[in-house]
């Protein structure tokens, strides 16, 4: 299906970008080849900088993500982020541009620990 193959581009895009800036962390399955495997939602952390920092910084930019546990408590805890605020997750759908991912990505990379 057409969305599903854009949703997935997309999804890669993103993935590659977040690679691409120092001391993010994606979680979940990054691996080009098991793309396949997954949805366009990307689940990350950045060192030094609190989840729920980031998000609201992305919200003041008309950039809608989530940050925390997502009622997933137990895997953040077994993951050991609880005590830092879980993790930002971004969903992307077909009506998402590389345009927006590119303004996400390049704000989330402009961050410092003082905003």
């Amino acid at each position: 299906c057409a969305i599903r193959e854009y949703e997935h581009d997309l999804g890669q895009y993103l993935i590659v970008g977040l690679q691409s800036i120092p001391g993010v962390r994606i979680y979940g399955i990054t691996a080009p080849e098991r793309a396949a495997e997954r949805v366009p939602t990307v689940a990350f952390c950045r060192a030094g900088l609190h989840p729920e920092a980031i998000a609201a910084k992305l919200g003041a930019n008309g950039i809608a993500v989530w940050s925390g546990h997502y009622y997933a408590l137990e895997p953040i805890e077994r993951l050991g982020l609880a005590q830092t605020g879980g993790m930002v997750r971004v969903g992307l759908a077909h009506y998402n541009t590389r345009d927006e991912i590119d303004q996400m990505l390049n704000l989330v990379e402009g961050m410092r620990q003082a905003d």
